[in-house]
């Protein structure tokens, strides 16, 4: 488990755990950043920061990686921040060509505000940027048709059948993406109509 060692950080009243590190605005290229700064504006929070761990093996899911989440300061909440979404960027064991996009969610108040896709986007660019070629992703069918829809409009293909996984029930399709290049703003189609903010 991660260590309870936590960062103040200058001007907030958010705290960074061990292992956290804050991604500055300066790392992001220029169209990324253009996404973000949108995102912050159309979702009326300036002050949103992403933060990247390095995710070692921890449970049977998750493989080793990084885990990315995007939260804004507020005072009141754990560790001084309220966290809007959660998704991790893993190695694929056995294979230096691909990494896994998984285990996303965006916390319910903030669902259908450009978050997912925004996800998405971020991961495609991390992975390209760390040089792969792939990035897999696997996606439990239940009553969520926004989530396969995002991986549709940003040019994914669905990778064979589906399939019930033993241990959940759940039924999964998997889903890549190469042409990781074409992460910024040419690829991506419009959002969903009850994603529009």
């Amino acid at each position: 488990m991660y260590a309870i060692e936590r960062t103040k950080l200058e001007g907030s009243c958010m705290e960074l755990a061990k292992g956290e590190r804050l991604i500055e605005d300066e790392e992001l290229p220029k169209e990324m950043l253009g996404r973000f700064v949108k995102l912050k504006k159309d979702l009326g929070e300036g002050s949103i920061a992403l933060i990247e761990l390095w995710t070692p093996k921890v449970y049977d899911s998750v493989a080793p990686g990084f885990s990315f989440r995007m939260v804004f300061p507020k005072e009141g909440k754990m560790w001084g921040r309220e966290q809007l979404a959660n998704w991790y960027v893993s190695y694929y064991p056995g294979c230096c060509g691909l990494m896994l996009h998984h285990n996303w969610m965006v916390t319910v108040p903030w669902l259908h505000k450009g978050i997912g896709t925004f996800a998405n986007i971020f991961s495609q660019w991390y992975v390209h940027d760390k040089g792969y070629t792939r990035l897999m992703a696997t996606e439990a069918i239940l009553d969520r048709p926004y989530s396969e829809q995002i991986f549709k409009n940003l040019g994914w293909k669905v990778s064979g059948e589906d399939f019930t996984n033993k241990r959940t029930g759940n039924v999964v399709r998997t889903f890549y993406k190469d042409n990781l290049d074409l992460w910024n703003e040419s690829d991506a189609k419009p959002r969903l109509q009850n994603e529009a903010s």
